[in-house]
């Protein structure tokens, strides 16, 4: 077993044995647990916002030291709506980027908002055990909402590796749950945005969803 694989497993059996509620939220690509890039890459955790003392605790017993998020060049990450500050501790080469709600950036000045409730509680309602790997995880349509937004919100871009990473949700996901959660989000957008989701346009979310004006 490599270091890096013996790191990140037994951190996880750790995280489940303290009984803090969290989901791994992304994993692009199946980046953990073999092929993270110490130094480069971090891991991102949602935590229950409930148990944010517990995880403070777990990553000072732990030697996790809390850093300054990498996102706060100095003028201070904004948030909106109550949303809990982001959390970045590292250890020997190995980040982790926590946040404790389900968010999205505005779009008017790129405040950092929570999205709906019925998705943040969602994620706690739905979450489940990876299966091959000891971590918890979004379910599928969670997921998706969770990658659509941060694409067309934060990231403005769809990469090779979130395509191929939504191609794959799509085929599992429960298409009315999944509706009924974009459009908490999308609104009236969903319809159109489920189609271009089914045909493959993920080029041209972005373009179509800033210029849809049926609201």
């Amino acid at each position: 077993m490599t270091d890096t694989r013996s790191f990140i497993l037994d951190f996880f059996n750790k995280l489940n044995d303290s009984g803090i509620r969290y989901v791994l939220l992304r994993n692009i690509g199946n980046e953990l647990p073999d092929n993270y890039q110490k130094g480069k890459k971090d891991i991102d955790l949602l935590v229950h916002p409930n148990d944010r003392s517990k995880l403070h605790s777990f990553m000072k017993k732990n030697k996790l030291v809390s850093w300054p998020h990498p996102l706060d060049k100095g003028s201070g990450l904004e948030y909106l709506y109550a949303v809990y500050p982001f959390e970045f501790y590292k250890k020997d080469g190995y980040y982790f980027d926590i946040c404790y709600q389900m968010v999205c950036k505005s779009p008017n000045a790129g405040e950092y908002m929570p999205v709906d409730m019925l998705i943040n509680t969602s994620v706690w309602e739905n979450r489940r055990l990876d299966g091959e790997y000891p971590w918890y995880r979004l379910s599928d349509e969670d997921l998706m909402v969770h990658l659509l937004t941060r694409c067309i919100f934060d990231k403005k871009k769809f990469t090779t590796e979130y395509k191929n990473e939504l191609i794959k949700l799509n085929q599992t996901s429960d298409k009315v749950k999944l509706k009924l959660k974009l459009e908490t989000v999308f609104f009236k957008y969903s319809d159109t945005l489920l189609k271009k989701i089914e045909t493959g346009q993920y080029d041209n979310i972005i373009n179509s969803y800033l210029s849809f004006i049926e609201y």
